[in-house]
């Protein structure tokens, strides 16, 4: 895709593939690490990553880190300051923009660049994975 193009995509659409793709990486984890885990287990520990709660803990670390291009780091913004289109059922509606705009991120590096795009969903998981420690 154009990358011009690319930037002014509407954030929900990208959200809309973000989300896939990050639901995907972490259930392949998981399945990665928990071969013999039953599915209601791995539902329930997908959780941990997947919730829009866990999801804005990885974009505030994303920005309060620098760990973003200046590109990145707008397009999430973009996406957070979009207004809510829609009510999140079990999130609370802060939580919810920030989960929306990581996903949009997500769904913006899919198409612009998907070494960066696997390398920051690593480091995402590699730091909510650190949190049931700390």
């Amino acid at each position: 895709m154009e990358l011009e193009k690319l930037k002014n995509m509407n954030t929900t659409a990208l959200a809309f593939l973000g989300d896939s793709i990050y639901t995907t990486y972490v259930r392949s984890k998981l399945l990665e690490n928990s071969i013999d885990m039953h599915v209601k287990s791995l539902h329930i520990k997908s959780t941990k990553y997947v919730s829009a709660a866990s999801q804005a803990i990885a974009l505030k670390w994303l920005w309060e880190e620098r760990i973003l291009t200046e590109e990145e780091y707008k397009i999430s913004r973009r996406a957070y300051n979009r207004p809510i289109a829609t009510k999140a059922k079990n999130a609370h509606p802060l939580d919810y923009k920030k989960s929306t705009a990581l996903e949009a991120l997500i769904g913006y590096l899919y198409y612009a660049d998907r070494d960066r795009m696997s390398l920051l969903l690593d480091k995402i998981y590699e730091k909510l994975n650190r949190r049931e420690y700390e």
